[in-house]
């Protein structure tokens, strides 16, 4: 029998009459997504906050306290630090105010800043310049120099008392060692600029200062050389011991 025979036609015929017929409904369209106007401010914006010693106030009513403006100073590692009175008894027990008298060591120590240094601290490194001599008061201070291989080798320790900085104070030249603090110290600290504003009214301490740099100076060439001596006799024993 044929597939499509007569007789199964009519079960075919029926069969999609029974269909049912899908129709098509069209989806509404999509109407595109509108962002409202930005409506303009209406409320004023809030003032920027200022400082309330920067008020413009009128003269009779009760003035605002103003901030109190601290001296700062500006170190020889580039840091700000406060300034702090220098006593001037203290600068005559070190090299620099032993020839000085009170009266002398009381207008030095005006012009002098005092600076505390932690431990491990370093006051001033090796390459660098400055115009500031260093007294130190309290403490003790590491001179190391670098070998070059990233390691620093230490050469002295200066002691309460001794100065440091000369040659750079006298005509800005490179400091040729680093200085550490070993344990907490307290330094004092002279401008070569500060020293200079004595120099017309008080010719005789500008003098007895210098005088003091320049002992301070000759005792470093004269320890440099007992240990150049000393070193020379160690490589070669005939030289001899100086």
């Amino acid at each position: 029998m044929s597939r499509f025979s007569p007789a199964t036609s009519g079960r075919w015929s029926s069969a999609t009459a029974m269909r049912p017929r899908w129709t098509t409904i069209p989806m509404p369209l999509k109407r595109p997504r509108t962002t409202p106007a930005k409506r303009p401010r209406t409320t004023p914006r809030k003032p920027e906050m200022t400082p309330t010693w920067a008020i413009s106030r009128p003269s009779r009513s009760r003035p605002c306290p103003e901030p109190r403006a601290t001296p700062i100073r500006q170190t020889a590692t580039g840091k700000t630090m406060t300034k702090q009175v220098v006593n001037g008894e203290e600068l005559k027990q070190t090299a620099l105010g032993q020839e000085l008298n009170d009266d002398q060591c009381r207008l030095l120590a005006n012009v002098c800043t005092r600076r505390a240094v932690a431990n491990g601290e370093i006051l001033f490194e090796e390459g660098h310049s400055s115009n500031t001599l260093f007294v130190v008061v309290q403490g003790r201070f590491a001179v190391s120099r670098d070998t070059g291989r990233g390691f620093s080798d230490t050469l002295h320790l200066l002691e309460t008392g001794q100065l440091a900085g000369e040659s750079g104070f006298l005509d800005g030249t490179p400091h040729s060692a680093t200085l550490r603090a070993v344990g907490d110290a307290h330094v004092v600290m002279l401008d070569r600029a500060h020293l200079e504003s004595l120099l017309v009214d008080h010719p005789i301490l500008v003098y007895k200062v210098m005088r003091a740099i320049v002992h301070s100076v000759r005792e470093i060439i004269r320890r440099m050389n007992r240990q150049h001596s000393e070193l020379l006799s160690y490589i070669n024993p005939s030289i001899g011991r100086f």
